[in-house]
């Protein structure tokens, strides 16, 4: 029996039916004399330790794997920034109440940093997103960072709420009393600021801790 392509299962399944390796496979269209086009989709999905990693891939760095052109590595990273542009029209559906559906917004920026980032989220009287802003620190300290610098992107959309999300790179979410200290220095300068403060998150391994709830969510 032959075996489906996939465009066949897209046809016959959906497109949810099929593997990482084959939606490259798609999106790469042809292989080359020496490799089909799966052989080629099986390397660049190799190369990568987790399918994240892609968003971080330049394009100088798809051109030198075999079987990816300049035209190929263009599409590639076409096809990524259309993700991310429908991804960001869906911010304002996103409940800002909802610690978990804030933990699915923020993760795939941070999880899997090997340095401490912060993430600062502006949000409007809607209650909708307005903008994120990656605040990079590179230490393990969270004291280090200025409270200006947070509030900088805040104060400059005059939005009305905020939450703030970080990532521990050792993948376990537990704060630490940096942490704490920090996100009392962040609640109190919001009081003053009459800006509402929402949530602190701190990113794991699969797994998120919540100032608000306090306590360690596992996904």
């Amino acid at each position: 029996m032959k075996k489906m392509t996939p465009r066949d299962k897209i046809k016959h399944f959906g497109i949810k039916s099929l593997t990482n390796e084959e939606l490259l496979a798609v999106i790469i269209q042809t292989g080359t004399k020496e490799k089909s086009v799966y052989e080629v989709a099986d390397c660049l999905y190799e190369k990568l330790s987790r399918l994240s990693e892609l968003n971080e891939l330049t394009i100088e760095e798809l051109i030198e794997l075999e079987g990816i052109s300049y035209a190929k590595a263009s599409i590639i990273l076409a096809s990524i920034e259309l993700g991310k542009r429908i991804r960001a029209e869906h911010t304002k559906k996103i409940s800002i109440d909802n610690a978990y559906d804030l933990y699915q917004f923020i993760r795939e920026d941070i999880e899997y940093e090997k340095q401490e980032n912060l993430i600062v989220i502006s949000i409007n009287i809607k209650g909708e997103i307005i903008r994120k802003d990656r605040i990079y620190i590179g230490t393990l300290n969270m004291i280090s960072l200025s409270i200006k610098e947070v509030f900088r992107p805040i104060i400059k959309l005059n939005a009305y709420a905020m939450m703030i999300a970080h990532n521990h790179p050792s993948g376990d979410p537990k704060p630490s009393i940096q942490d704490n200290e920090f996100t009392e220095k962040i609640i109190e300068a919001s009081k003053l600021m009459n800006i509402r403060f929402i949530d602190h998150l701190i990113i794991g391994r699969n797994q998120f801790f919540s100032y608000k709830h306090q306590k360690t969510f596992k996904v």
